[in-house]
This record gives C-alpha cells, sequence and structure tokens, in this order.
C-alpha cells in the first residue's frame, strides 16, 4: 500500500502544478479551494509516511473528500480537465485506501 500512498500524494502535486501553470490563484478564491484540495493529500501522505506508521483510514478519507472538491471546482472548462483527471485518478486511489488502509508494522523483537 505504500506505492499506492506515494502515488497518491504524486497526483495531488501534479494537480497543484497543473493549478499553477493555468493560472488558477487569479481566478480568486475558487483557484485557491482547488491548490489547498490538491495539496491536503499530499501533507496527509507525507504525516502517513514520515510521522505516523502508515497512513489512517481517516487522513485517506479526508484525502477522498479533497480529491472530490478538486475535482468538482474543475469539472467546467476544457482548460482544466488535466487537474480534473489528476483529482479523479487520486480519489480512486484515497478509496482503495480507505478500504484497505496502510498495516502498522509489526514491533521489532529483541534478540534475547
Amino acid at each position: 500500500m505504500k506505492i499506492v500512498k506515494l502515488v497518491m500524494m504524486a497526483l495531488g502535486l501534479l494537480g497543484a502544478a497543473l493549478s499553477f501553470v493555468y493560472k488558477l490563484p487569479s481566478y480568486g478564491p475558487h483557484g485557491l479551494i482547488v491548490i489547498g484540495a490538491c495539496l491536503v493529500p499530499v501533507v496527509l501522505g507525507a504525516l502517513g509516511t514520515f510521522v505516523l506508521d502508515g497512513l489512517p483510514r481517516w487522513a485517506a478519507a479526508i484525502s477522498a473528500v479533497a480529491f472530490v472538491v478538486a475535482a468538482m471546482k474543475t469539472s467546467k472548462g476544457t482548460d482544466l480537465q488535466n487537474i480534473m483527471v489528476a483529482a479523479a485518478a487520486g480519489l480512486l486511489l484515497a478509496l482503495v485506501l480507505v478500504v484497505k488502509p496502510d498495516r502498522r508494522r509489526a514491533p521489532d523483537v529483541a534478540n534475547g
């Protein structure tokens, strides 16, 4: 599941990068919502990778909701379809992580 988590983070970064390519911050609050919604899964994935012992189910659910928001905000217009596709793919991966979250690592047993 680690590869799924890393790909989910990469899709969030791709969506945020494409948001800057298409100059979404100039659209006002709607553009900033899209950028924020794309970066939420990146932050939660980094939290689950580097801080916690795996991505919790609640973090995957929040990531799925953030990807839905990004996909809905970019569904209008032909220019933003790349961001919508990245968000839809990220949503599918987040749903996979909701159904089957990361396993916690077993504690190391001291060799006697």
